[in-house]
């Protein structure tokens, strides 16, 4: 008998899971049978299974929601009560129905006075019966030890609300002149801080503003708002011994963390770290455990999750790892589960170098609900911190795709992307960061872009991005003296000399200068800057230790082109210019540069091919003193018929030289001497006799060439 009964309860159980109503009713009425067959044959089933069968039709009646369902389920509780086997689970089937009776709860409530599901629902009774302090009461109850349930806080907050238009009238214009700080401090325990500052200057005469439990809310309402400086000021207005509240010990706490005035919230948590949670209430009616729950002020445990995460922050900012780790623990001890508390643990193991302890933490905060824009955008400050670029970037790109972008994680995404190599990205990405505004990224933002407009030699506006940096330094810091070398190394770059000694010299004069640095100053030394002024301090004359080893950018293959044509190797000072060139650093100037100095060496052929690469590469260049240089070459190389192409085109395209007769002069013999060495003789006699023409006195040269051509 005993195993058919079970064989119905079984189905019953499947049939509810599968939501078969007429199933599961058909499997239960059988098992009733069974059961009443049982008791007439004086073969009763034992408790456990009784109770089981009830709660089965109590889960079904509860599924049909009829009219009946009250006294039905009353009923079966009392048969679960005859058997010494009802629970809180199946009181809750009761006291979920919006017909519970206030003697019901008087009865259950006081069995499981720290059942939080139980208290939720006394919680809703009382709303729905506009008993708004009570039901604030319940609901407040529930949060101290289930802190973030997200029901309890919409409760609380629906039933606050009613409490205050039940005293205030809905536009809060029936504001009780009798009890104004009752209303006051239920406006600040709902942290609507704008409408607490406004009520309490609108009512300022009617209640004393100045006493310290209001100057600790207006400090906690402008705390609450971001407005940190107005409420330091009421703070620091206090009297040493003001009792603060738990959630104005935890504001300021977070206050002195933001000033990053750690020792204040060690000093101002440490004892609160070991505070007693709320005792367990051995009440005998409803009333006294309602009386119980408005007399109890201890702290929460999410006042007591708070501490600790505030604590550790300090502990770990002043370098008290292991401390920090401990107080992480206690609040993991109190709430294993939690979230946040995870994800700072996590920080703090970081931190010690326990990165895999770090991954596990954050990846158990995350499957416990921990938002995914705070996972994604932990791991990428791990990454980041790491030196992980790819997978910070990765990440981000993850994290910019659910979430709008925060300031953090533009300067995280856009300094990875620069290590990458992705300039163009990491600077859409910087400049964002840097448009955001005032926040603790701006000025590393800042540096980021001058080094990516550094190295696409972008020196002007890169000097612009240092003057904003400039002043977030004192001219003490060493971060003000690097700004100041890199200021120096731009002005250098953009032939600012004068500017280049300045700073160099300047910043020697406290750290000194390594390669290349000291390098550039040797040359702006060499040059005659700073002479005829004292100089701070002694610098090697040039001389080939001023070259670069191993240059790795352009601007260093410029810096060893100068010291080249300072030394008057002009044909290493050609290659190194053009190496610059070819890096992408002011193509047209360096190739120039390169073209002047080939020329200079008498390196022929590496000034026609430097031509043809400058014309190749921007025809723009093109102009009289290159082209004429140019033909020179080809002449020198013995490309006579190539030298007369160039001598034509020169003066097609530079008419006004055939009237310049000191140009004209200057050429007149490399053309001349161009036609009779390529074999044309008639042109040559035509060119010889022009220049001729134009002399006071023959040169003896041209006299001669006639006399060989006629031989």
């Amino acid at each position: 008998m005993t195993s058919s009964f079970n064989t119905c309860i079984d189905q019953a159980k499947n049939a509810y899971k599968s939501r078969l109503a007429e199933d599961m009713r058909a499997a239960l009425v059988e098992a009733k049978d069974i059961l009443k067959q049982a008791e007439q044959d004086s073969e009763p089933l034992e408790a456990k299974e009784q109770a089981t069968y009830i709660r089965l039709w109590m889960l079904y009646h509860g599924r049909q929601k009829t009219k009946e369902i009250y006294s039905i389920l009353k009923q079966h509780l009392t048969e679960l009560e005859d058997l010494g086997l009802a629970t809180a689970d199946d009181y809750l089937q009761l006291t979920r129905l919006i017909d519970c009776q206030p003697e019901d709860f008087e009865k259950i409530i006081p069995l499981y006075p720290e059942n939080h599901r139980l208290i939720l629902d006394l919680g809703k009774y009382y709303l729905h019966q506009k008993d708004f302090e009570n039901a604030i009461l319940c609901f407040r109850q529930v949060l101290k030890c289930y802190a973030g349930h997200h029901l309890a806080l919409a409760w609380l907050y629906q039933s606050q609300q009613q409490w205050l238009i039940s005293h205030c009238g809905a536009d809060l214009s029936g504001f009780n002149e009798a009890n104004p700080d009752k209303v006051l401090s239920m406006v600040h325990d709902m942290a609507d801080s704008k409408l607490y500052l406004e009520l309490l200057e609108k009512y300022k005469g009617i209640t004393q503003a100045t006493e310290p439990k209001h100057q600790i809310y207006a400090a906690t309402a402008y705390a609450r708002m971001g407005q940190w400086e107005e409420a330091s000021k009421l703070w620091n207005a206090l009297p040493e011994d003001a009792d603060l509240p738990v959630d104005g010990v935890l504001i300021r706490a977070e206050y002195y963390n933001l000033s990053r005035q750690y020792s204040k919230t060690i000093t101002l948590l440490s004892d609160w770290v070991e505070r007693d949670q709320p005792q367990n209430h051995k009440i005998q009616s409803l009333q006294e455990l309602l009386t119980a729950w408005q007399s109890d002020t201890g702290i929460t445990i999410y006042q007591q999750l708070k501490v600790c995460i505030l604590l550790a922050k300090a502990l770990l900012q002043t370098e008290k790892q292991a401390e920090a780790i401990q107080t992480l623990e206690k609040a993991l001890a109190l709430k294993a589960d939690d979230p946040v508390v995870l994800q700072e643990a996590a920080k703090a193991y970081f931190v010690t170098g326990e990165f895999e302890k770090a991954i596990e933490l954050m990846k158990k905060a995350r499957r416990n609900g921990l938002q995914e824009k705070f996972f994604l955008s932990t791991m990428a400050d791990f990454y980041f911190q790491s030196g992980d670029w790819q997978s910070t970037q990765a990440v981000l790109e993850e994290y910019h795709k659910r979430e709008m972008p925060i300031p953090q994680t533009l300067y995280h995404a856009g300094v990875a992307n620069y290590h990458l190599g992705n300039f163009q990205k990491a600077y859409h990405l910087l400049s964002q960061c840097i448009l955001a505004g005032k926040h603790d990224y701006r000025a590393s933002a800042l540096y980021y872009r001058i080094l990516l407009l550094r190295a696409n030699h972008k020196f002007n506006e890169a000097i612009k991005d240092i003057m904003q940096l400039l002043p977030y330094y004192s001219n003490e810091s060493a971060d003000y003296w690097h700004i100041m070398l890199l200021l120096g190394d731009m002005a250098y770059y953009l032939g600012d000399y004068d500017h280049a000694y300045e700073y160099l010299i300047n910043v020697h004069a406290r750290v000194p200068l390594k390669n290349p640095h000291r390098l550039y100053l040797q040359m702006l030394i060499h040059q005659g800057h700073g002479r005829g002024q004292e100089q701070a301090v002694d610098i090697e004359k040039l001389s080939e230790s001023t070259l670069i080893e191993q240059p790795k950018d352009a601007t260093e293959f410029v810096h060893n082109a100068n010291v080249y044509q300072q030394l008057g190797r002009q044909k290493e000072a050609s290659t190194a210019f053009e190496k610059a060139a070819e890096a992408g650093y002011a193509p047209e100037l360096h190739y120039k540069k390169a073209f002047y100095a080939a020329f200079e060496a008498e390196d022929y052929d590496r000034v026609i091919r430097l031509y043809e690469k400058i014309q190749t590469s921007n025809p723009a260049l093109f102009n009289q003193d290159l082209y004429s240089r140019y033909a020179f070459a080809l002449f020198k190389k013995g490309d006579y018929n190539g030298t007369i192409e160039a001598y034509k085109t020169l003066l097609y395209t530079y008419p006004a030289i055939s009237a310049d007769e000191g140009i004209l002069m200057k050429w007149g013999r490399v053309i001349t001497e161009a036609y009779y060495l390529a074999g044309n003789y008639d042109e040559a006699v035509r060119h010889a006799s022009i220049m001729l023409s134009k002399m006071k006195q023959p040169d003896e040269w041209y006299i001669k060439l006639l006399k060989k051509i006629e031989v």
